[in-house]
């Protein structure tokens, strides 16, 4: 137990009278300068005997309180995002986690200092949105537990990076050991790297460690991007796939910062891969055996750092062309170049000659097959993040074949094709780097046919095409929100859901479609629907009434269809409806049924009785 010992005793006195009160201040130290400084009150004629016991009990009081502060400390960061509504083996990924944080508090009950922070948790603040869910103290297991079953999931976003450099300051790394534990079902999509900011923390805090647990089951490929904060820090990786997996992992931190056990993970001894930061991307690997030699004096090698977030250009926008895959004598204009290439240029201008490479780069869709000749969108960032933790462009092209002159140093390279996205970490020195990025992409074309077997109109049909995965409300993410019919959209090799919507009603077809890479997809969908027109007349065969309101809805009430006016034509997939008609103030309800085989014309009459079903009409 560390020694105490009195380095001096104040007193300021209340007055010169022999009973009087006085007032004490005695301060102590540690041996390692450490102070702390009690005061009381107390009446003159006690003062020698008060000091005396006094000095006995924070001799002991102190010393039990710096030994208290020697326990190593640990801050674990939780993911709070809706995400963790997600299921493995029909449990709630969130009450998976809840129980095993529950035993982690129950092996670490006096044995640790915990904080607990969570994120994700509002969605107005997505990237700030980190609660202090459990300040840094001694850890009681039922009070710990009872504050993460008080913590609710939200729409926020995911910022580990922040998240990081908070944690960093609730574990008040001094002299003791730190452990920061990171557990999340997604990567940073904060615009932010928390790789450069692991290693920074590393740098000024050399006794911090940090260990990232992977916590989900379909997405381990990609959340391997979160061992780089574990290697950055000489932390350990873990990739949970349910809850026993997430408890051993819990176990083996917990383990290591309080008795030094070394945690082992079957992830620990592989190499992250470099992989694209948005949720949903592929990682993309070095085609086998075709890069191109690198000269002595440049190198491809270098740390691995996730891609921010790419917001799409008007350039690769719609992602869709009419060519597969496009020629090169497709391009409107002539390769193009951004204002920010322009800010690379003057800082080559300004470096020595030595310290700068060429870099020349082209992509393929598959390892074996040649370059691509158009449709490329190339972008260039700094592979150091910026002091708000976001990625700078340093340059850009809309080019094949683009050459590149940068200053010596790191950076990531992301090529755009259509939807289709890749990108690599590269190290430009002095000399010519060459790279080729394989994208893992196809072509998808989509076309829509009626019940009579011939092509819908392109005007007449929309498609949306979304990513195959769910949330747990049964959201899939939209990746373009309007596909032209007979256009080829470009995507990364992967199963999409396709909604094709046949006019404005309910004629909806919801198809998984499969993308292979280096090649072209097909995917022609089968509406079965019918046009509907219809009219208010004031008798069989009559006029239509001009400024009638329409309303087309299910037996159960809900809307299908509105429109105004004296012929209004819907596309309506079979069924029975209430069809109301609006008219000078006055509502004509009546039930129709649809049925396939002809585009169908509904009359209502104007004051007929309720119930009364006029017949469809054929349309020649």
């Amino acid at each position: 137990m560390p020694a105490s010992r009195a380095i001096g005793t104040q007193r300021r006195f209340a007055g010169h009278n022999s009973g009087k009160l006085r007032d004490y201040r005695l301060s102590l130290s540690d041996d390692r300068g450490r102070r702390a400084v009690y005061s009381s009150r107390m009446r003159e004629p006690f003062k020698v005997h008060w000091v005396a016991v006094c000095l006995c009990m924070l001799a002991q009081l102190t010393a039990g309180t710096l030994y208290a502060a020697e326990r190593p400390a640990m801050v674990i960061v939780f993911d709070a995002t809706n995400s963790m509504w997600g299921q493995i083996g029909g449990a709630n990924k969130v009450m998976l986690l809840r129980q095993a944080l529950g035993r982690a508090f129950q092996n670490a009950e006096g044995k640790l200092d915990m904080g607990l922070l969570s994120y994700g948790s509002n969605e107005p603040e997505a990237c700030t949105a980190i609660k202090t869910v459990q300040p840094l103290g001694p850890v009681k297991a039922q009070d710990y537990s009872r504050a993460v079953d008080g913590v609710t999931l939200g729409k926020g976003g995911t910022p580990l990076a922040r998240a990081l450099i908070e944690a960093a300051a609730l574990a008040e790394p001094g002299n003791r050991p730190a452990t920061l534990v990171v557990i999340s079902d997604g990567l940073d999509n904060c615009r932010a790297d928390p790789c450069a900011t692991a290693a920074r923390l590393k740098a000024r805090l050399p006794g911090l460690v940090i260990h990232a647990i992977a916590f989900d089951r379909t997405k381990k490929d990609d959340l391997a991007a979160l061992g780089c904060m574990a290697k950055a820090t000489g932390g350990v990786f873990f990739s949970a796939t349910d809850g026993d997996e997430l408890d051993s992992a819990l176990s083996a931190v917990v383990a290591f910062a309080t008795d030094g056990s070394q945690p082992t993970s079957a992830e620990e001894s592989a190499e992250p891969e470099l992989v694209d930061a948005r949720p949903g991307a592929r990682p993309e690997s070095p085609p086998a055996g075709a890069e191109p030699e690198t000269p002595s004096s440049a190198t491809a090698e270098g740390p691995t750092v996730p891609l921010p977030p790419i917001m799409p250009d008007a350039d690769d926008a719609e992602g869709a062309s009419a060519e597969w895959p496009p020629q090169a004598n497709s391009a409107a204009r002539e390769p193009e170049p951004w204002p920010e290439a322009d800010e690379a240029a003057q800082a080559v201008a300004k470096a020595d000659v030595a310290s700068t490479g060429t870099l020349r780069l082209s992509a393929s869709l598959t390892e074996d097959l040649p370059p691509l000749t158009a449709g490329l969108v190339w972008r260039v960032f700094s592979a150091t993040p910026d002091d708000d933790g976001g990625f700078k462009v340093v340059a850009r092209r809309a080019d094949s074949e683009p050459e590149f002159t940068l200053r010596a140093g790191d950076y990531v390279v992301h090529v755009a094709y259509g939807r289709a996205r890749a990108a690599k970490q590269i190290t430009v020195t002095d000399g010519i780097l060459e790279q080729r990025l394989v994208l893992n992409a196809g072509g998808l074309r989509l076309s829509a046919f009626g019940p009579d077997g011939r092509a819908i109109p392109a005007s007449s049909v929309s498609y949306a095409i979304y990513s195959s995965e769910q949330d747990q409300f049964g959201q899939r993410k939209l990746i373009l929100p309007s596909v032209p019919p007979g256009k080829v959209v470009r995507l990364n090799a992967g199963t999409y859901r396709i909604v094709s919507q046949y006019g404005d009603a309910n004629a909806v077809v919801r198809a998984d479609v499969t993308v292979e890479a280096g090649q072209l997809s097909e995917a022609v969908v089968s509406h079965q629907a019918v046009k509907v027109t219809l009219k208010l007349v004031n008798e069989a065969g009559g006029e239509a009434l001009a400024d009638t309101s329409w309303s087309v809805q299910t037996p159960e009430g809900d809307v299908v269809a509105q429109s105004v006016g004296a012929f209004p034509t819907h596309i309506l997939a079979p069924g029975t409806y209430s069809i109301v008609a609006r008219h000078d103030g006055i509502a004509y309800a009546r039930k129709y049924t649809v049925e396939l085989g002809y585009d169908q014309e509904v009359e209502i009459i104007a004051g007929t009785v309720e119930g009364e079903q006029p017949l469809p009409v054929p349309v020649q």
